[in-house]
């Protein structure tokens, strides 16, 4: 199966080997991430991938400190060889329904206007 016929067939995951991705690959998966749809095609998303070993420890080091381990739900997270982190600018879309096109949705004027 190829990579955009998996993607098409995704599943909820929330165990993991710990087999690394070469960054190609992560590339690959983050650019069909990023062709989803968005409000406006603002695109107002982009992601952080962590792939060094010791990066991703220190990350759950800090978010998910060992003694709370053992009682978290998803421990097949935690041994992932790499974490893809999304990060949002809510103003990417506030701008973009500022524009002419689609300032009558009253979605340019803050934050505040979208219900989500």
């Amino acid at each position: 199966m190829e990579v955009p016929q998996a993607i098409r067939a995704r599943r909820m995951v929330r165990s993991f080997t710990d087999e690394s991705l070469s960054p190609d690959l992560l590339d690959h998966l983050c650019d069909l991430a990023r062709r989803g749809p968005s409000a406006g095609n603002s695109q107002g998303a982009g992601f952080l991938v962590l792939d060094d070993p010791s990066t991703v420890a220190r990350y759950w080091d800090l978010t998910l400190p060992e003694p709370r381990r053992a009682k978290f739900r998803w421990p097949g997270l935690v041994v992932a060889p790499a974490l893809v982190i999304l990060a949002v600018r809510p103003d990417t879309y506030v701008e973009r329904y500022g524009e002419a096109d689609k300032v009558r949705t009253g979605l340019g004027d803050s934050t505040d206007a979208w219900p989500v």
